[in-house]
């Protein structure tokens, strides 16, 4: 968060909204036990209502099969795209180049990676390499990464707000995360993005990253459509303006990968990001930065040692 936070004061544009985030539970809230701890530990505040003040407060919610509430006051939301633009932005402003290039990795002699092939057949040397590359790191590595890395299909929706219901924008509504259903339903109310964004956590079935489909199904749009007018009546009827098929690059037990690479050790390996690899990404790119210097080794629990 010290780092999101960072980006916007260095760069002007804020990218992390800060609009707190509503837990939706049922009986079981283990998941809140396990985590505030940590939460607290770190002086960030999740505070408990009951169902009759929140009700009140957000009378846009059906909380009628809710009967553990928590809002998590410093939490909020990135604005993904944006912030990418803005790390190019100051990475060449301090004098560094950006390539759009599909690349694959060079030769491996001596311990050492000399140099990537891009596509239109040139090279790039290095001393050192950091190969970042989510859901195709399997693919590039394959006998080092391979199915530590799986790619999964994930689905998310848009829906557009009805005229006249202001109060599920962000001015009125926090992003919430519903846990339910089966699997967690988690969203971002129109404002933080141009309409009403609304996901699932489950993990989809194993997707091609490079020639994968990227289209729903109606049945996918109805069926999300159905559980959010149950938590959100005022978005009955709401059209669907945009739909996105992305992916997850999950590790086996959901941690990240970042290691050297055990046989050219000018090569950092950084992935698993197992759907919430972006909003970690600045102190992970800290990390891996770190190694690729040689001012510190890989963190033992992300080494890919584990895996055997």
């Amino acid at each position: 968060m010290k780092l999101w936070r960072g980006l916007s004061e260095e760069s002007g544009e804020r990218v992390f909204h800060e609009s707190g985030v509503l837990w939706l539970m049922r009986d079981n809230d283990s998941f809140v036990h396990d985590s505030i701890p940590h939460l607290t530990a770190a002086g960030l505040e999740v505070q408990p209502l009951d169902r009759r003040e929140a009700q009140k407060k957000y009378p846009q919610i059906e909380f009628e099969d809710i009967s553990k509430i928590y809002f998590e006051k410093e939490a909020g939301f990135l604005l993904a795209k944006r912030a990418c633009y803005l790390v190019v932005r100051l990475l060449r402003d301090r004098g560094g180049k950006y390539l759009q290039a599909a690349a694959q990795p060079g030769e491996i002699k001596g311990g050492k990676m000399k140099s990537v092939l891009l596509a239109d057949g040139s090279e790039l040397k290095a001393d050192v390499f950091v190969f970042a590359c989510g859901p195709w790191l399997g693919k590039l590595f394959p006998e080092v990464i391979g199915d530590k890395v799986r790619s999964t299909r994930q689905e998310t929706f848009y829906f557009g707000v009805p005229p006249g219901r202001n109060e599920l924008t962000t001015t009125h509504l926090p992003p919430w995360i519903d846990f339910t259903h089966t699997v967690t339903l988690y969203g971002v109310p129109s404002g933080g993005h141009h309409a009403f964004k609304a996901a699932d956590d489950g993990r989809g079935p194993l997707f091609d990253p490079s020639h994968g489909e990227r289209l729903v199904s109606a049945e996918a749009v109805e069926a999300m459509r159905e559980k959010l007018v149950r938590r959100f009546p005022g978005l009955k009827d709401a059209p669907i303006l945009e739909s996105r098929v992305s992916q997850h690059d999950d590790s086996p037990d959901g941690r990240f990968i970042l290691d050297r690479h055990p046989v050219a050790r000018n090569v950092v390996l950084v992935g698993g990001g197992s759907g919430h690899g972006f909003k970690q990404s600045p102190v992970i790119g800290e990390i891996a930065a770190s190694v690729a210097s040689g001012r510190t080794e890989p963190p033992l629990h992300y080494r890919l040692s584990r895996f055997i």
